[in-house]
C-alpha cells in the first residue's frame, strides 16, 4: 500500500509550498476527497508500493514528485473509469483562477461604481473583497439597538434628577448594552454577480448569516419610491431605490433619504445598469410609486 500521508505531503509540496497550508485549512471531508483522488492517480499510473522503497530518502523523492506533479498539473481526463471527470482545467490552477475571477469582478464593479453620481445614495455602495457589491440598508434591529443606546443617558438623567440610584445603573447598562449591540451589528444587502442574486447579510459580532432576498431574474424593474413626511413646521419628500418583482412585491434596495429627487433618480438608473435589470424611467418628483394588476399584467405608475 502507498504511504498516503507522505504521498500527499510530497505531492502538494512539489506543486507549491502554499498548497500544504491550503490543504490543512480545508475541512476533513475535502481533505479526504483530495487524498483519495491523488492516491487513485498514483495507483492508476503504477506509482505503487514499490516506489516507497525506491524513494525513501528526500533526494530520491524528486522523481516521484516530478511524476505526481505532472499528473496533478495536467488536465484532468477520464482515467479508464478511475476518475470519470470532464474538467479540462488543471486543478492546481483552480484556486488561482478563482482569485482571478474575483479580482476581475471587483474591478468591473468598481469601474461601474466610479461612474455613479456623487451623492448620499452612492456613499451606501461598496465593492467587497470577495467580488460582491454591498448595498447598505438600515435594518430594524440596527435602529432598535441605536434607540436603546440613546435611551441610556435619558434614564440616567431621570435617575439623577429624581435621586433614585437604581436609574443610574439602569441608564449606564442600557447605554453600554445598546451601543455595543449597535456597533457589533452590520446588516446589509449583498449582490453576488455570479449568482445573479441579492442576499441579505446579517451580522452581530461573530455570528453571520446570509439569506435569500431577491433573485434578479424575478425583477420586473427598478424604480424610485417617494414618501411624503411632515412636521408641525414643514413637509418634505424622501426617496429610495426599490425593486418591483414579477409578483408585484416592492423590495427596498437602499435607505430612504431626504434628498433631491434628481439624485435618487440618477443613482437608481445607474444601479439598474449594474444589476442588468430594467429601469422605470418615468421622471416624477414628489409622487408615490403605485402598482396595479390588470388582466394578470402588472402596471407601474406614480400618483401625486
Amino acid at each position: 500500500m502507498i504511504d498516503k500521508d507522505t504521498l500527499i505531503q510530497q505531492t502538494l509540496l512539489a506543486v507549491s509550498p502554499e498548497h500544504i497550508d491550503r490543504y490543512a485549512q480545508l475541512p476533513p471531508s475535502a481533505q479526504d476527497k483530495i487524498r483519495d483522488m491523488i492516491v487513485q492517480l498514483a495507483e492508476h499510473h503504477q506509482i505503487t508500493c514499490r516506489y516507497h522503497h525506491d524513494y525513501e530518502t528526500d533526494d530520491n523523492w524528486n522523481e516521484l514528485n516530478k511524476k505526481m506533479t505532472q499528473l496533478i498539473s495536467s488536465p484532468l481526463q477520464s482515467h479508464d473509469g478511475v476518475l470519470p471527470l470532464t474538467q479540462t482545467n488543471p486543478i492546481t490552477t483552480s484556486n488561482h483562477q478563482f482569485v482571478t475571477n474575483i479580482n476581475e469582478t471587483s474591478k468591473e464593479l468598481q469601474k461601474h461604481l466610479n461612474t455613479f453620481p456623487e451623492n448620499p445614495y452612492t456613499n451606501d455602495l461598496e465593492v467587497l473583497p470577495d467580488g460582491s457589491l454591498k448595498l447598505e440598508i438600515t435594518s430594524t434591529r440596527e435602529t432598535l439597538f441605536t434607540a436603546i443606546g440613546c435611551m441610556g443617558p435619558i434614564i440616567f438623567l431621570v435617575g439623577f434628577m429624581s435621586e433614585v440610584s437604581t436609574f443610574y445603573y439602569i441608564g449606564i447598562l442600557t447605554l453600554i448594552w445598546g451601543t455595543r449591540q449597535a456597533i457589533q451589528t452590520d446588516d446589509f444587502l449583498k449582490f453576488i454577480p455570479e449568482k445573479n442574486e441579492i442576499f441579505y447579510h446579517r451580522q452581530n459580532g461573530d455570528k453571520t448569516s446570509l439569506s435569500n432576498y431577491l433573485k434578479l431574474d424575478d425583477v420586473l424593474c427598478i424604480a424610485v419610491q417617494g414618501s411624503k413626511n411632515s412636521s408641525k413646521e414643514s413637509s418634505w419628500w424622501e426617496y429610495k431605490p426599490i425593486a418591483i418583482t414579477n409578483r408585484g412585491e416592492l423590495l427596498d434596495l437602499g435607505d430612504q433619504k431626504k434628498s433631491d429627487y434628481v439624485n435618487c433618480f440618477a443613482f437608481t438608473r445607474k444601479l439598474a445598469q449594474v444589476l442588468q435589470t430594467d429601469f422605470f424611467d418615468e421622471f416624477q418628483p414628489e409622487a408615490k410609486l403605485e402598482i396595479t394588476t390588470v388582466n394578470s399584467e402588472i402596471q407601474v405608475y406614480y400618483s401625486s
